[in-house]
């Protein structure tokens, strides 16, 4: 009974709503009919949903990312817009027709015949706003055979021009699907799926949380002291979070990726600090595989978009390689076929978001020691701060409505019937349906020059014998040229003899272009690193304070294309950073005190900018070993895919 009162109520109110302002009923054509459709569907705010940071990871803090909510699909003025201006435009001048939105319904009075065009127009807006994009996430372990499968499956040049390396040929995706049946050449180490609408950000998480006693705090009164246990939470697992955009044309998915796995050291080791009523402390060694970028991905296709391992990362000739693809899956309202307009001039919505959506810019964790005082708290690792956004990377929605004003059909927009804007990344246009189609084409045109992703793969190399120094070149004046063919062939079959030459890190990130991204295999260790002496009245206690230490493999890479579709500028940063297996252990011979861990690393790794061609192999930088024993050397190679 009460559920046909609110109805009855709710259709009263329509009806008032609909009387004029005399207060007598509207002088209704005889065919005119009133119906009220449900648009809260189309106009309800997307929320944002980030995936938190892991416990123990010294890089951001715990929880999630605090994030603006992004906005409706549509709003009700321009659903409004859109139907008066596409259909039966004449009509909606009689008085006795009326259009109008109202907290998530649109009331409208017109002609059945109109009202079937609004029926098939509203389904297909539900149609497009109810698609998923679903991703599938694999990080896979593989063998260097498997590379070289890869790369000699990539190599035709059909399939360079269509991937450069980036997005996987059918060839390619065969070789995966082999060698994942070889239990030496792959493993599927971690699968994950997640589904989200355009624009929309989603996370997926697979952890398991692990309590350790990490330190103690001491208190101190006269006469003596206590020290009371500090527990800590330690995750392993991984979080896949990710915003998928479609793109114009619906045949290209571009995905801000940010992964991170997190693995426990087993078993978690332990200390005596040899502390006076101090019991032992567990220092973890965590290790870090971690992925930030954006690419372009076609609907369906599976990209490698960052890979990292070798001897350096503790996997031998191994590498982690993360895979995505994207895949719109309509699973939203059935999708009715859109009705034709017929219009002079059309009312038409084209989303921009992936030309104008801010691109964030993903700068890699510091792996250097720090004094105390530098890194504002324990010895150890540092990170950057919180990401920026990349300059020039996106179109503000004004220029882009600028240059669509200047270089489409520029002598239509005098004309004030005509007109376009720009709102919460989609243009709203009205204009002359041969206009519409130049536009589309104009607005293809730049997805193309968008979608390019650029790899960059980078290897670092130890050299011994005759390629020691300088002879890996003709002569030291050499050493940033690019690498013959040739010479390129002989070093890796060199490295795999690993005699003269041995592969000791590689790592490749796909990425936009001028977009600073990165990708790293870590492993951070926990500490002793000093003692804080507690001083009172007939008493004195020491605490201890943990640091991290880091060690590993990280790319930190920004490329820019230089124009000439051949030449890229590398500002690069890979960095190898090894530490002894165990950390030497000091004992301080203080009264009271007891030890404390004294971390040594060795760090390899340029900051340069370098000028490179497509697809060529050059040497970046060779340096003697800190100890003396040969060299290192570090090769780079940058890719560019072509958007079709």
């Amino acid at each position: 009974m009460h559920a046909l009162l609110v109805r009855l109520l709710l259709v009263g109110t329509l009806l008032l709503a609909a009387l004029g302002a005399g207060g007598s009923a509207p002088a209704f054509a005889s065919d005119a009919v009133l119906k009220v459709y449900d648009i809260g569907f189309l106009t309800s705010v997307q929320q944002d949903l980030p995936g938190p940071s892991l416990a123990g990871d010294p890089q951001e803090p715990v929880g999630p990312i605090a994030v603006e909510p992004s906005p409706s699909f549509l709003s009700p003025e321009e659903i409004v817009e859109a139907i008066k201006t596409n259909f039966f435009e004449d009509s909606w001048a009689d008085s006795a027709h009326s259009i109008r939105a109202d907290r998530g319904t649109l009331v409208v009075v017109n002609r059945p015949e109109v009202h079937e065009v609004i029926d098939r127009y509203l389904a297909t807006l539900r149609a497009l706003r109810g698609r998923l994009i679903r991703i599938d996430a694999r990080l896979l372990e593989l063998s260097p055979s498997v590379l070289e499968a890869l790369e000699a499956a990539g190599a035709g040049t059909a399939a360079r021009a269509a991937a450069g390396g980036f997005e996987l040929s059918d060839a390619q995706v065969a070789v995966l699907d082999a060698a994942l049946r070889r239990v030496d050449d792959a493993r599927l180490v971690h699968a994950a799926q997640v589904a989200g609408f355009s624009g929309q950000r989603v996370h997926t998480q697979n952890l398991r949380e692990k309590t350790i006693v990490q330190d103690y705090n001491v208190s101190i009164a006269a006469g003596g002291s206590i020290a009371r246990p500090i527990t800590a939470l330690v995750s392993e697992g991984s979080v896949l979070d990710v915003v998928p955009v479609l793109e114009f044309g619906d045949t290209r998915v571009t995905l801000c990726v940010r992964f991170h796995r997190q693995v426990l050291g087993a078993p978690v080791a332990t200390f005596d600090s040899k502390i006076a009523k101090l019991g032992l402390l567990q220092l973890p060694e965590v290790h870090h595989l971690r992925l930030k970028t954006t690419v372009t991905v076609g609907d369906g296709r599976t990209a490698l978009c960052g890979m990292v391992g070798g001897a350096a990362a503790g996997h031998g000739g191994h590498v982690l390689a993360l895979l995505l693809r994207p895949t719109v899956a309509k699973t939203g309202p059935a999708e009715a076929k859109a009705p034709d307009s017929e219009e002079r001039r059309q009312f038409r919505m084209y989303d921009v978001d992936f030309l104008v959506r801010p691109i964030p810019e993903f700068p890699a964790p510091d792996l250097r020691l720090r004094r105390r005082e530098e890194g504002g708290g324990a010895v150890g690792a540092t990170f950057e701060g919180a990401p920026d956004v990349a300059e020039g990377l996106t179109i503000p929605i004004e220029d882009l409505v600028n240059l669509i004003t200047s270089n489409v059909s520029p002598e239509t927009w005098s004309n004030s019937r005509n007109h376009i804007r720009g709102s919460n990344g989609r243009l709203l246009v009205v204009q002359r349906p041969e206009v519409l189609a130049r536009i589309q084409e104009y607005l293809a045109s730049l997805a193309r020059d968008r979608g390019r992703v650029i790899t960059v793969d980078v290897v670092e190399l130890g050299l011994a014998g005759r390629y020691a120094g300088a002879g890996l070149f003709e002569s030291p004046l050499q050493a940033r040229a690019g690498l013959a063919p040739e010479a390129v062939k002989a070093l890796w079959e060199q490295a795999k003899a690993g005699t003269d030459v041995r592969v000791r890190a590689a790592s490749s990130v796909a990425g936009f272009n001028r977009e600073r991204v990165h990708v790293g295999w870590t492993a951070t260790r926990s500490y002793v690193a000093d003692h804080d002496v507690e001083v009172a009245e007939n008493a004195q206690a020491f605490d201890p304070a943990i640091g991290r230490v880091t060690e590993g493999v990280m790319l930190d890479v920004r490329p820019t294309l230089a124009g000439d579709g051949a030449t890229l500028l590398l500002d690069l940063r890979p960095t190898v950073s090894r530490l002894p297996k165990e950390l030497e252990a000091f004992d301080t011979q203080a009264t009271g005190g007891g030890r404390l861990q004294l971390p040594q690393s060795d760090i390899f790794g340029p900051e340069l900018s370098l000028m490179v061609r497509e697809g060529e192999w050059t040497v970046a930088t060779v340096a003697s070993d800190p100890t003396g024993d040969g060299h290192s050397a570090f090769l780079v190679r940058a890719r560019v895919s072509t958007v079709k």
